[in-house]
């Protein structure tokens, strides 16, 4: 009896590996035996053979597993706010730069002179549709905003994109490169959501899974008055997200981006994501204006 061996299960994964070489590769004399149609071996040598093949797969790539994702679940709406459950996607070298839309003219949401500013710490987040102006709330979301700023401080979101959009609800960035793969993290942040600070339009909340002193680098921007995501909204004393600031100038390129067509895709390590823009929205960079 004997084993076709183009195609080998692996054991307790439910999948299988194909088993084809590029030229060049050290292997691909043998790959190029293997994927002939009549290659087998006796069944009796099959067990030794797996465990060839696994040592020539481990030998031949791999990767550090993701940083910690950031975001939890809606509750409520059935829509995810992590970036640990629905964030990342395969890079593959021919990943498409980001065509570089007309940049908007900022709309001023937030008059310069208004009182309210005062004393604030802001930035400006640079995107490929415009500049969007934040002004930071260290009082209220004191370990948020000083996290937010080390992560400008050491260029951390230097192209990293708005990898989630969800017309209606939030664009979501800050955590992935242009071919979708997670860039690391520092440690994860305490939870600051029963600040006072409610999910209101042009917010920005830190994104996070379902524990909540798990988020460290995403965040998220509140395209409406999303009042399911406040702490205490859904029971008492349950955890909400924390709103660490809002936008002040350029709340129509935040709607702008809203609007990108949008597709499913597949993390750097392979775990589905949904409302990934099919034409990535780039995030240049985040300059500190004022600390």
């Amino acid at each position: 009896m004997v084993l076709d061996i183009r195609y080998l299960a692996l054991p307790g994964t439910g999948e299988g590996v194909r088993f084809l070489s590029g030229k060049g590769s050290p292997m691909s004399n043998v790959f190029a035996a293997m994927n002939s149609r009549n290659f087998t071996i006796p069944v009796a040598g099959k067990r030794i053979f797996l465990a060839f093949a696994i040592a020539c797969l481990a030998a031949c790539g791999g990767g550090d597993e993701p940083a910690n994702d950031d975001a939890g679940t809606s509750s409520g709406t059935g829509t995810e706010l992590s970036s640990d459950e629905a964030a990342t996607a395969a890079p593959t070298p021919s990943a498409p730069e980001p065509a570089a839309p007309e940049k908007l003219e900022p709309s001023v949401d937030v008059a310069a002179t208004d009182a309210s500013l005062e004393g604030l710490p802001q930035v400006k987040i640079a995107t490929s549709y415009g500049d969007i102006t934040v002004a930071l709330f260290p009082e209220q979301s004191p370990v948020s905003v000083e996290n937010f700023l080390t992560y400008a401080r050491d260029r951390f979101y230097t192209r990293t994109i708005f990898h989630r959009v969800i017309p209606g609800f939030m664009i979501q960035g800050g955590g992935f490169s242009v071919y979708l793969e997670q860039r690391k993290t520092r440690d994860p942040i305490a939870y600051e959501g029963d600040n006072g600070l409610d999910n209101m339009r042009g917010t920005l909340a830190m994104a996070r899974t379902r524990d909540p002193n798990s988020a460290t680098a995403q965040w998220f921007i509140n395209l409406e008055d999303n009042v399911f995501l406040n702490h205490g909204a859904n029971g008492e004393g349950v955890p909400g997200y924390t709103v660490f600031g809002k936008v002040i100038s350029g709340l129509n390129i935040v709607d702008a981006i809203a609007l990108v067509d949008r597709d499913s895709a597949y993390s750097g390590d392979g775990r589905p994501l949904e409302n990934v823009p099919v034409t990535p929205v780039l995030i240049e960079g985040v300059e500190i204006i004022k600390e």
